[in-house]
């Protein structure tokens, strides 16, 4: 065998070699992005959670500033503040399309000095969890609450929107006397 020969009867096996150290290196390096980025992501997780920045969804609200108190028929004059309202809700009802309970604080909530409570998804499923409450509409309908959150202003009325358990809760009345 010629020396040409010889040499390009070792070719095909280095060539076999070489793109198996490829192949290798190249499940190597996936290994390494992916503990890289791993690395990264739980390093950004725990900045997060040491700076309050996440685990906080069921907090009443951002602002840690005191709600400020305040009635029903005020209610406009206070969008956008954390406030805290005390009312006897006066119709309650339960929005299939929007999976929303909506609490108001007059019969007739189209009136201007109507307040409405709006319990999400998350405020319902936490109320069903946390207290035990099977259907929020039937149980609040009747009671005086007490409701702490943002005043926003949807469909040109106000709404406090309740998204954990801890911001509503009924205020419990006196016995009547005989």
């Amino acid at each position: 065998m010629t020396e040409l020969g010889m040499i390009l009867s070792v070719v095909p096996a280095m060539l076999s070699q070489s793109s198996n150290f490829i192949a290798l290196n190249a499940q190597k390096r996936r290994r390494e992005i992916t503990t890289h980025w791993l690395t990264w992501m739980l390093c950004c997780l725990g900045f997060l959670l040491a700076h309050g920045k996440v685990g906080a969804a069921d907090e009443p609200s951002i602002d840690k500033t005191p709600p400020v108190k305040i009635q029903p028929q005020e209610a406009r004059k206070f969008i956008g503040q954390n406030v805290e309202v005390t009312f006897l809700v006066k119709a309650a009802k339960y929005s299939e399309k929007r999976k929303t309970v909506y609490l108001d604080s007059e019969a007739n909530f189209h009136l201007e000095t109507n307040l409405g409570i709006a319990i999400d998804e998350q405020g319902i499923f936490l109320l069903k969890d946390v207290e035990k409450i099977e259907s929020p509409a039937d149980h609040f309908r009747g009671k005086a609450i007490r409701v702490t959150g943002f005043l926003i202003l949807e469909d040109e009325r106000p709404y406090i929107r309740v998204t954990s358990s801890r911001q509503i809760s009924v205020i419990p009345q006196p016995a009547p006397k005989p």
